[in-house]
């Protein structure tokens, strides 16, 4: 009985996973791409979502003849979807590079196309032994990014195994990189690609090479060594191996790569060259160019491009030695492999300190680099930083002096940290200011609260099942899925599997009935599938199965290893439909429809519009451009953290409020978004009226120290976990409300109220936030209505009701009126 209960929870949580229908679609497949001209290649034509006739005379190339078709049932949603497979023989009509042409199928107004696919005829069959029939399953390619280089230019070197067919314990003999220095580059990359109408698994590694001398070399090829199913080389194409094939070792190899290396031309500049090679610019920046004596500050010198840009050294900065102090610290390397190349940046920082005031300036710096597109060599060059050094406010001699040999310790005056002035912090930049942060939908948090909650009810239920007796339906269910297993024995033969079969299907259709027997006329199966729920296209599907199985049974038919594959999906298919429609329904109707993606592209430039207008001052335009993405339905804190920056650096202080608050909904413990709004709140007018604490302020005051996302996950983690216990105590006949129990329900009860609280307070407890400078608060909705009160930009306040163009809204005790919606918005 446990086993039947694992079972049972385990397809009713396989039906929690919502699913995603099919669109009419049609793909073509070939068992190989190269043959011999006595040779003869398979040829399966797919329809998913729909039916229509497959038009092959626009293959000229080859005979086609028909091999048969399949059919297959998937449940999708509580509806289902037939898969149809149609099977062609091809013989080609001549040798060289024939072509299968796209293929049309078109079901009533619907029409699809499969895509075209190239074939090879060879001569004779002795050109496909050499591999064992396994060049077309198995095959390795060298690549390599330029191979005309020069002495130390870089380059990317690309091995990569195409394999349509499992393969395993696979061993990699790497190049050989004679006279060439190697470095490995990130990790193996796992992709698929489609060649000529063929699925191959790609891996591929790359490697940075550099060659270390003038010369013509040869990369010898890369191999791999591995074991395969003995019969991988003659495969049909569509994985239908023997079960019991044996395994044999093959060695796969690469085809070489040559290689020409000529020497740098000689430099005859005056200038000393570095050896870099590739393309390479430099940049210069100094963090603040008005210093006192002993100050520091930090120039930072950045070098990047692609080539051996790690060779770059950065000679001293040509400052007097008289007047400076310079400290050089740790370079800082980064690197990148892209669409683009191997990219790649040297990061310099150097600290100077000023020993004497003065007007200086920091010179240009100067790389010199052999230019690989241009063939020539080029300078680079920074701007030169000027700086401005005055006399220190703390120092009373005229300079600082700094002696190796001083051994008096300098006495530093410790003072209190004060704001030397006042503004909000930077912008949010990065990959995740564009990305919508989803919440988790109130319909949604009900189905995973009480998922678990049904999955104990059903457990409940059969253990009580369990003393009283098995009813009809279970027991016939029960026999069914008996027969299932034994019709999954492939030494089965014709007659014992149809058996096996027949005895699925009527034992599925008697459980429906709640009745017992051991067979059923097509008659009876009918009367009894109308009383059930299913529709009639279910009816006839099933009908059609229980006609098959009988047909062939008992009409003589040889029985194909597809045809018994088919008949083995569709039964098992019945058992699923027969057994848990109505659970299925009522549980899939809670899911959640997906939202339409956002147009990221658009967003994206928007995005970055806006930060460049931040930076240049224009931040009116700033805000508007982030305020549009926004709009357009992207919901990220952190992006309305950005349009808040833009509208209170423009003096818009309600809107920047109004967003500040609508960031703080999405991440209230984020320190930048609470400094900035603190410092928008420094700028309001408006005291309101101190407030007495709300019974709720007491009893959820937790919910103030956590987010609403952790909230509201720790209560389905609890639930659970609870009914998990359970259930557990449940099968072992055991008392649930243990100590641990109760403590357990307790929590989890108390953290889902909050839950519900937080859910009531996001959709019924309204805020809203006043924009213009200043508004009139009134008794009624016309503008001759009494003015109440005044407020003014950035007040935060409850919306109490809403008609028309007009919200009546609540500020403190006694402070209630009408305001029109475009004066206060709801955050």
């Amino acid at each position: 009985m446990k086993r039947l209960l694992l079972i049972f929870v385990s397809l009713a949580l396989f039906l929690l996973i919502p699913s995603q229908g099919f669109c009419f679609e049609v793909t073509a497949q070939v068992s190989k791409n190269r043959i011999s001209e006595n040779d003869s290649i398979i040829l399966k034509i797919t329809l998913r979502g729909g039916k229509g006739k497959v038009d092959t005379s626009v293959i000229k190339d080859f005979r086609v003849v028909p091999r048969g078709s399949s059919t297959s049932v998937s449940i999708v949603n509580t509806s289902y979807s037939k898969v149809l497979s149609h099977t062609y023989g091809l013989f080609p009509l001549k040798k060289g590079t024939l072509t299968i042409p796209g293929i049309k199928v078109v079901d009533g107004s619907k029409v699809a196309s499969t895509e075209e696919i190239i074939i090879t005829v060879l001569d004779q069959q002795s050109d496909l032994k050499n591999d064992g029939g396994s060049s077309n399953i198995f095959f390795a390619r060298a690549l390599i990014s330029d191979s005309t280089l020069l002495t130390g230019q870089e380059a990317i070197y690309t091995f990569k195994l195409f394999s349509a067919a499992p393969f395993y314990d696979a061993r990699l003999i790497e190049p050989g990189f004679e006279f060439f220095s190697v470095k490995k580059l990130g990790e193996k990359k796992n992709y698929t690609k489609n060649i000529s109408g063929k699925i191959y698994n790609v891996n591929e590694i790359n490697y940075l090479i550099t060659p270390e001398r003038d010369g013509n070399f040869t990369i010898k090829p890369a191999g791999v060594t591995m074991l395969i199913d003995e019969k991988a080389g003659n495969s049909n194409g569509f994985g239908f191996n023997s079960f019991f094939s044996t395994r044999k070792t093959i060695k796969i190899n690469s085809n070489t790569i040559q290689v020409e290396v000529n020497p740098l031309p000689p430099y005859n500049g005056k200038e000393k060259y570095t050896g870099l090679i590739g393309d390479f610019k430099i940049n210069a920046d100094l963090n603040k160019t008005d210093m006192q004596v002993g100050d520091s500050a930090t120039i930072t010198l950045t070098v990047s491009g692609t080539g051996n840009i790690m060779d770059t050294s950065i000679e001293n900065i040509n400052l007097p030695k008289d007047s400076f102090n310079i400290y050089d610290d740790q370079p800082e390397k980064k690197e990148e492999l892209n669409s683009e190349g191997y990219s790649k940046k040297k990061i310099f920082k150097k600290a100077i300190v000023p020993l004497k005031p003065g007007n200086f300036a920091i010179p240009e710096i100067s790389l010199i680099y052999f230019d690989t597109k241009s063939g020539a060599y080029k300078k680079t060059v920074t701007r030169p930083i000027a700086l401005i050094v005055t006399k220190s406010t703390t120092d009373s001699g005229s300079d600082l002096q700094i002696s190796e040999n001083n051994t008096k310790k300098d006495v530093i005056k410790k003072e209190e940290v004060k704001f030397t002035g006042r503004d909000i912090l930077p912008l949010k930049q990065g990959n995740n200011v564009l990305k919508t942060q989803k919440n988790l939908s109130f319909y949604l948090f009900i189905c995973l609260i009480i998922s678990p909650f049904i999955i104990f009810c059903l457990i409940k239920f059969f253990t009580t099942l369990q003393k009283k007796g098995k009813p009809n339906s279970v027991i016939m269910r029960q026999k069914a899925i008996n027969s299932l297993k034994k019709a999954k024995d492939s030494n089965l033969s014709h007659e014992e599997f149809l058996n096996h079969i027949r005895s699925t299907v009527v034992s599925s259709i008697l459980s429906k009935g709640n009745i017992t027997g051991e067979s059923l006329t097509k008659d009876e199966a009918n009367e009894i599938l109308q009383k059930s729920n299913l529709n009639n296209k279910e009816i006839e599907n099933i009908l059609e199965t229980l006609n098959d199985i009988d047909s062939a049974k008992y009409g003589g038919r040889s029985l194909k290893k597809d045809n018994r594959r088919d008949l083995f999906s569709r039964a098992r298919h019945l058992l699923k439909l027969c057994s848990l429609m109505i659970l299925a329904a009522s549980i899939l109707s809670f899911m959640p429809i997906k939202a339409r993606a956002a147009q990221i592209d658009e967003s994206g430039t928007l995005f970055l519009e806006g930060v460049k207008e931040y930076k240049a001052g224009s931040f009116a335009k700033a805000a508007n451009n982030f305020e549009q993405i926004a709009l357009n339905g992207i919901k990220n804190g952190e992006l309305y953290y950005n349009t808040a920056n833009a509208f209170l650096k423009d003096g818009n202080v309600g809107k920047a409020v109004l967003w500040y608050e609508r960031a703080k909904k999405i991440m209230p413990f984020d320190a930048d978004l609470k400094f900035n709004l603190d410092y928008a709140e420094e700028k309001l007018k408006d005291i309101k009226d101190s407030q007495s604490f709300k019974f709720t302020d007491i009893l959820f005051f937790w919910e103030n120290y956590l987010s609403s996302d952790l909230i509201k996950y720790s209560a389905i983690f609890l639930s659970f976990t609870f009914f998990l216990y359970a259930s557990i105590r449940v099968l072992n006949r055991k008392k649930i409300l243990t100590t641990s129990g109760s403590l357990v329900l307790i929590l989890f009860l108390l953290v889902f109220s909050t839950a519900l609280f937080d859910y009531y307070q996001a959709y019924n407890a309204n805020s809203a936030i006043i924009i213009p400078e200043k508004i009139s608060v009134r008794s009624g909705l016309s503008e001759d209505s009494t003015e109440l009160f005044i407020l003014h930009a950035g007040t935060k306040v409850k919306v109490d009701k809403e008609k028309d163009e007009f919200l009546r809204i609540f500020f403190s005790k006694g402070k209630i009126g009408w305001v029109k919606k475009s004066d206060a918005i709801i955050i």
